[in-house]
């Protein structure tokens, strides 16, 4: 018996260390000029760049990763398919407005065409996007078949995500779900409160942030299972909402975390910000809690809230978002640079400086993806 339980702790240690400090071999990161990187971790060089061809691709949007392909998305409309190991296109597929889209009578006449922040999804042989012409579309990019359109009176601007084979999306006010085989809609919610940020899911829960900081946990039937109501702060939460533990995380100039099964409030930070450079950009797990970022300093944060250590940058501005690995965090700076510092957060070292961004706008500037 107690060899027994020797054994199973030994494996639970197992289990936990590779949850918790997984060490990643490799990291795509794009940027809002909508190249694409990757890099190996291990040896800290780059591997191979795709440098986007149309300048007209100047906000972030993201990519997805299955298999040996890494699928991505530009503002241009454009969807292009690399081989992930040596960057290589595979396909490239070019979004346009359907013809049966004016026919709904909707007015999109001051909207330009283009795509916010898709990813895209993929299920089966299929890549699933929306447009800012209201269109959520299923499309076979190797034979170009569009399988059906969803229509929508509004731009989509946050990218459908896939739950236990149901399609959600944030239509601004509205969340949804489509049938992936037809398109057609299953359930929808409406709120009172805009929704910047894209849906996040955990296990088979739904969770979505108003942009004044209310916080709603929905069933896979849409179905209200517990809110926390904010006070009228506008947050402008985009895409700041991060589940770790058994907390949700999100905010912008404070750091918020609830309880994810009740909604109670565990904790908040307000972050310092007399420069008013010190919005949160991102958030990253470690171990025991969260790491977070802001333009001027790095912040690791306990489970329960206490701030266990911070590192202030006085002589450069961080850039989008930070990424754990192992026992280090990447992150980039306005200056091009690709950083790693080490889990005391002292030893620095530039991995690569010679990132392409662009620094004049965007509440998200990089995305970034390990594996």
């Amino acid at each position: 018996m107690v060899k027994y339980l020797y054994s199973l702790c030994f494996i639970l240690f197992l289990y936990s260390c590779s949850e918790n400090e997984k060490e990643y071999k490799n990291l795509y990161l794009t940027t809002d000029t909508s190249d694409v990187y990757c890099f190996d971790l291990t040896k800290k060089q780059l591997l191979w760049h795709s440098k986007a061809e149309n300048e007209y691709n100047n906000e972030l949007t993201f990519f997805t990763i299955k298999g040996d392909k890494l699928i991505k998305a530009y503002l241009d409309c454009n969807i292009v398919q690399f081989n992930k190991f040596n960057g290589k296109k595979e396909w490239e597929l070019k979004d346009t407005i359907s013809s049966q889209h004016r026919y709904y009578d909707y007015d999109f006449d001051n909207i330009r065409y283009v795509m916010f922040s898709q990813y895209p999804a993929v299920y089966k042989d299929n890549i699933i996007f929306g447009n800012s012409k209201g269109e959520i579309k299923s499309v076979n990019p190797l034979t170009k078949k569009v399988n059906w359109i969803y229509q929508n009176p509004n731009p989509i601007i946050t990218s459908p995500k896939i739950l236990n084979n149901v399609l959600f999306i944030n239509l601004g006010y509205d969340v949804i779900s489509l049938n992936l085989e037809n398109g057609k809609m299953i359930s929808r919610i409406t709120f009172d409160k805009g929704i910047p940020n894209e849906v996040v899911f955990d296990e088979d829960k739904i969770y979505v942030v108003t942009e004044y900081g209310s916080v709603f946990c929905l069933n896979e039937n849409l179905e209200i299972v517990w809110e926390h109501k904010r006070p009228l702060e506008k947050l402008y939460i985009n895409k700041n909402v991060f589940i770790h533990h058994n907390n949700l995380y999100f905010g912008n100039k404070v750091i918020i975390a609830l309880n994810k099964t009740t909604g109670d409030l565990q904790w908040e930070h307000k972050l310092d910000n007399k420069d008013g450079e010190n919005s949160l950009l991102s958030i990253d797990k470690y171990p025991d809690g969260i790491i977070v970022n802001t333009a001027n300093s790095i912040l690791k944060i306990s489970k329960s809230g206490k701030i266990i250590k911070e590192k202030k940058f006085h002589n450069k501005q961080l850039f989008g978002e930070i990424l754990s690995s192992g026992k280090h965090y990447f992150y980039t700076t306005t200056d091009g640079n690709l950083y790693s510092i080490d889990e005391e957060l002292e030893k620095e070292e530039i991995i690569y400086d010679k990132i392409n961004l662009s620094t004049k706008k965007s509440f998200e500037n990089t995305y970034m993806y390990a594996e």
